[in-house]
């Protein structure tokens, strides 16, 4: 019997041994995917500065179609991962020269819990 495919939420299990029958129930919990970002440095004249991130299950399979976002400098900006499991942020706001800290957010699926991750996202001439 597999129970690897299962959803999140309550099962009942029923065995039989003879003439005993017993019920039990599971609960099923939410897994934790990996959520991979790195610090990263951009030159202030770039623009767009393109930033990536990569969500996986917590077996090491991608995850793909999941919503991503990112808050940096009070804005937030959203992308959803591709079929390779990265997520790539356009980010036009950081115009001026410095460090600032970031917040990438992962949404929760039906199978898969959110996850967060600080980063700091460098400007520099």
């Amino acid at each position: 019997m597999n129970l690897k495919n299962l959803k999140p939420g309550d099962h009942f299990i029923i065995t039989e041994y003879g003439q005993t029958l017993a019920k039990n129930k599971i609960t099923v919990k939410k897994a934790t995917p990996k959520l991979a970002a790195k610090n990263k440095a951009f030159k202030v004249k770039t623009k767009t500065k393109k930033y990536t991130v990569t969500l996986k299950t917590n077996e090491n399979k991608v995850l793909k179609n999941t919503k991503v976002t990112i808050k940096v400098k009070g804005k937030t900006y959203s992308a959803k991962t591709n079929s390779k499991g990265k997520a790539t942020f356009k980010i036009t706001k950081l115009t001026k020269v410095g460090k600032f800290s970031a917040t990438v957010k992962s949404a929760a699926t039906a199978c898969y819990k959110s996850v967060s991750k600080s980063v700091t996202i460098t400007v520099k001439k």
